[in-house]
């Protein structure tokens, strides 16, 4: 009976096995609330200018070093703004509390939040890295407030 059971359980645990991204395979991953999964494949420092244009030629830029996260998604893809906002904050969320180190230090005040989608590369027959197209933004510390940037939809 116990042997009949232990079958039942690793044939059961085989799909969602084989749901993981080959990205995340080795590494802790997460959910999300709306069944998504996560992995951290990338931390390092990154560099983001914000740029004001004025039409009179008076443009202005300024340059911040940011904590860069990246990470590989499995799941469904979703076009939506919103729910790329919500999903960055889940992210942020469970990010402060892995890696307290990068939400704190004086003067950080965002940190940068990358999502890759290797599935949908594949897909496309691309090849799933940074350089392939993702949803990204910067999210403050407090993990509130989100600005989208780059390539917001796929």
């Amino acid at each position: 009976m116990l042997k009949a059971f232990a079958i039942a359980l690793l044939i059961l645990s085989l799909p969602a096995a084989a749901q993981a991204a080959s990205e995340c395979r080795g590494k802790k991953t997460f959910k999300l609330s709306d069944g998504a999964t996560w992995c951290l494949i990338y931390k390092g420092e990154t560099t983001v200018t914000n740029t004001l244009s004025r039409d009179d030629g008076q443009s202005k830029s300024k340059s911040t070093d940011m904590p860069v996260f990246v990470v590989a998604m499995d799941g469904t893809f979703k076009k939506s703004m919103g729910k790329s906002e919500k999903r960055m904050k889940e992210i942020c969320q469970r990010l402060q509390v892995t890696d307290a180190d990068a939400f704190t230090g004086g003067k950080r005040a965002r940190v940068v939040v990358s999502m890759l989608w290797p599935e949908k590369a594949r897909a496309e027959g691309k090849k799933a890295t940074a350089r392939f197209a993702n949803q990204a933004g910067s999210v403050n510390t407090t993990c509130r407030s989100v600005r989208l940037f780059g390539n917001r939809t796929l």
